[in-house]
C-alpha cells in the first residue's frame, strides 16, 4: 500500500491492527533488522493473484510452487506459522566474521505451549525455566538451544536469549517508538515490511565498509590502466561508489514494504537521514514539482522523467556526463566556464521524454528564472565540447547554425554533433557487436539538437532530423493530447504522490522495443516480429522520490498488472528467439 496514511490507518487497512501494533510495542528497539509479514498464506494468495493477473501461465506455475512451499512450512511448524502475522527481530554480530545473526520471532497468541508445540512440528517442547523470565528448549532440527517467553497475547521464541528476555521483561524502548511517522508508514504497509537500523550498522562495520571502498577503487584503477579507453568511466564509477558510501553513512534508518494485488505490485519506503548531517541539511532545501506535469509530454516514449533539481544536482549530473565522455583528460577552460554558468542558474524544474531506438529522440521542458540564459549556456557548453584541446574525446565535430529557424512560431537554434563511434565503442568496452548496439541506440548519423524559448520555459529537443523534431515540439505544445490521456499513465500517476523531487514513468512497450532492437543490433538476430504480439494499449510503470520535512525521503514504485503481458507476450519471447 503506497499512499502515506497514518500508521493506525495502514494497520486497519490490512486488517491486523491490534496484533501487529502489539508486536511492535512488545519488541525492543535495540535491533539491527526487523521483518514483518501479515501472514504467509495471505501474502502467498495475493502474490499468486498478482502474477495471474500479469500472465495466467506464470500464475499457474507460481501457484503450484508457492502453495507447496507454504504447505511444507505449515506441516513442519503448525497452522499458526502460516496464517498469523509475525515479527522477526534480528541482531547482527558485533564484528564481521564473528558468527552469524541471531533472532527472535514474535507471534500473536495466547496458547504459549501450544504455539511452541505447533512450531516444533506437533511435538511437545520440554521447557526449562531460566533467569529473566525466559524458558529454554531444544531448537528445531538440531539448531541448539532456543529460548521462549510469553506476554499477554504474545509468544516469542528464537535462538537469541537477549532478545527474548527483553520481550519477557518489557523493553525500555519499544520498536513502536522508532517505527512511527514516515518510517512507520514505510514498514507497516502491504504484505511484508523491512526495517534496517542502518546508522548503527554503518558505525559497527565502518572498517569493513572502508575495505570494500578500497577494493572497488583498486579494481577501477586497474581497469583504467588495462583499458585506457575506459579510464573516464572507471574514474566516474570510483567516485560514484565513494559518494554513495558517504551519503549512505548519513542514513539513520530505512524501511520498505511490498503490497500485492490483482491490480499491481506496489513498493514504498522511507530513508530517514541523521539529523544535522549534510544530507539532512540538503533535504531541508529539497523542492518538488507536480507529478501530473509529466502528463503533457508527447506519447510514444520509453522514459518520462520529472525533476526539480538544485544547482548542486545539476553540477553532479553534468560532471558525471563529462567524465564519462572526457576520459582522463582535463576539460578546457571554455568547458569549465560553460558548466559553471549552468551551475550558477540555481534551481531548475524540468520534465522530459526520451526514446533510444534507432537514434535518440527526446524533448525536455525546463522552467527557470532565465530560460534565455539556460539556452545560451547550453549552446556555449556544446560549442566548447567540440573544439580545442579540451573537446570531448567522442565528439568529432559540433556545428551550431548562426541563424535561428522558426518551428510553430518559435525561434529554435539548431546544433549538429558528429560522434566518433570508434572511440565511443572503445569507451563502452569494445565487446563484440558493441558498435552496432550503440548505433541502434544513438543512430548512425549526426545527433541533432534544437534549443528554443517560450515564456518562462526553455525547450531542448534531440531528434534524428528536422521532421521528427517538429513533430515532437508540436506534440509537446498540445498537452491535451499528451501521454496523460492514456488510461495506463493515469493509473500509475494516481498511485504516485501529487508532488515529487524526482518522478519517473516507463512506457513498457517502447522500453521493450528499445531493448530488443539493441540486442538484435548487437548480433543476436532476434525475431522482432514477436513484439507485434504485445498489447496495443500502452502500459506503464512508475517511481518517485519525495522529501519529507527535511527528515528524509519517501520512495515509491508501482508495476501495474498490465505490464505483465508486455513482458510475457512481447519482450521475453523476443529475447528467447536468438538465432531461431
Amino acid at each position: 500500500m503506497l499512499a502515506p496514511f497514518a500508521p493506525w490507518l495502514l494497520l486497519a487497512a490490512i486488517g491486523q491492527a491490534a496484533p501487529e501494533a502489539a508486536l511492535l510495542k512488545a519488541a525492543t528497539a535495540d535491533v539491527d533488522l526487523a521483518i514483518r509479514c501479515r501472514g504467509l498464506e495471505p501474502a502467498r494468495d495475493d502474490l499468486i493473484a498478482t502474477i495471474k493477473a500479469m500472465d495466467s501461465e506464470w500464475g499457474n506455475m507460481a501457484e503450484g510452487l508457492l502453495t507447496a512451499q507454504v504447505s511444507e512450512i505449515g506441516q513442519r511448524h503448525g497452522e499458526r506459522a502460516v496464517k498469523s502475522p509475525f515479527l522477526v527481530l534480528v541482531r547482527l554480530p558485533e564484528t564481521a566474521g564473528a558468527g552469524g545473526p541471531t533472532f527472535a520471532v514474535l507471534l500473536p497468541a495466547d496458547d504459549y505451549e501450544g504455539t511452541l508445540r505447533g512450531f516444533n512440528g506437533g511435538k511437545a517442547v520440554e521447557l526449562k525455566h531460566e533467569d529473566g523470565g525466559v524458558d529454554s528448549f531444544d531448537g528445531p532440527e538440531g539448531q541448539g538451544t532456543w529460548y521462549a517467553a510469553k506476554r499477554t497475547g504474545i509468544v516469542a521464541f528464537g535462538p537469541s536469549k537477549d532478545l527474548v528476555a527483553a520481550i519477557a521483561k518489557g523493553p525500555a524502548k519499544g520498536l513502536d517508538s522508532v517505527l512511527n511517522g514516515p518510517l512507520g508508514e514505510g514498514f507497516l504497509g502491504g504484505e511484508a515490511g523491512l526495517y534496517v537500523n542502518s546508522g548503527a550498522l554503518t558505525k559497527r562495520y565502518a572498517d569493513l565498509i572502508e575495505q570494500g571502498r578500497q577494493a572497488i577503487e583498486g579494481l577501477m584503477d586497474q581497469l583504467a590502466q588495462q583499458q585506457p579507453g575506459q579510464a573516464g568511466s572507471a574514474k566516474l564509477l570510483r567516485e560514484m561508489y565513494a559518494g554513495a558510501i558517504d551519503w549512505f553513512k548519513q542514513v539513520g534508518a530505512f524501511t520498505y514494504h511490498v503490497d500485492f494485488s490483482e491490480k499491481s505490485v506496489r513498493m514504498a519506503g522511507f530513508l530517514k537521514l541523521t539529523p544535522g548531517s549534510d544530507a539532512a541539511k540538503a533535504a531541508l532545501g529539497a523542492q518538488t514539482l507536480p507529478v501530473a506535469s509529466l502528463s503533457r509530454l508527447p506519447r510514444g516514449s520509453a522514459y518520462y522523467v520529472g525533476m526539480n533539481a538544485s544547482s548542486r544536482t545539476i553540477q553532479q549530473l553534468l560532471s558525471m556526463s563529462m567524465r564519462m565522455m572526457q576520459g582522463d583528460r582535463e576539460p578546457s577552460k571554455e568547458v569549465k566556464k560553460a558548466t559553471e554558468a549552468l551551475y550558477g542558474m540555481g534551481r531548475l524544474d524540468a520534465i522530459g521524454a526520451v526514446s533510444m531506438a534507432g537514434g535518440v529522440t527526446s524533448i525536455n521542458e525546463v522552467r527557470t528564472s532565465d530560460p534565455k540564459g539556460f539556452v545560451e549556456h547550453s549552446l556555449n557548453l556544446l560549442r566548447a565540447m567540440g573544439q580545442g584541446e579540451g573537446r570531448l574525446g567522442i565528439y568529432k565535430e559540433v556545428k551550431i547554425e548562426p541563424k535561428a529557424e522558426s518551428i510553430g512560431g518559435l525561434a529554435f537554434t539548431h546544433a549538429e554533433v558528429t560522434i566518433d563511434m570508434e572511440k565511443l565503442t572503445a569507451m563502452a568496452g569494445n565487446a563484440p557487436g558493441q558498435a552496432n548496439a550503440l548505433k541502434a541506440m544513438l543512430g548512425n548519423g549526426p545527433m541533432n539538437y534544437w534549443y528554443g524559448v517560450e515564456g518562462d520555459r526553455a525547450w531542448q529537443v534531440t531528434a534524428p532530423n528536422r521532421e521528427a523534431a517538429v513533430a515532437m515540439i508540436e506534440a509537446a505544445r498540445k498537452p491535451e493530447d499528451g501521454v496523460g490521456q492514456s488510461s495506463g499513465f493515469k493509473a500509475v500517476a494516481s498511485d504516485l504522490p501529487d508532488r515529487a523531487s524526482l518522478a519517473v514513468v516507463l512506457g513498457a512497450q517502447e522500453l521493450a522495443r528499445m531493448i530488443a532492437k539493441q540486442v538484435d543490433a548487437a548480433g543476436k538476430k532476434l525475431d522482432l516480429k514477436l513484439l507485434d504480439d504485445m498489447p496495443k494499449e500502452p502500459a506503464f510503470a512508475g517511481a518517485s522520490v519525495t522529501p519529507r520535512d527535511g527528515k528524509g525521503f519517501e520512495f515509491r514504485l508501482i508495476v501495474p498488472s498490465e505490464v505483465g503481458p508486455v513482458l510475457a507476450r512481447g519482450l521475453i519471447p523476443t529475447l528467447q528467439s536468438v538465432g531461431e
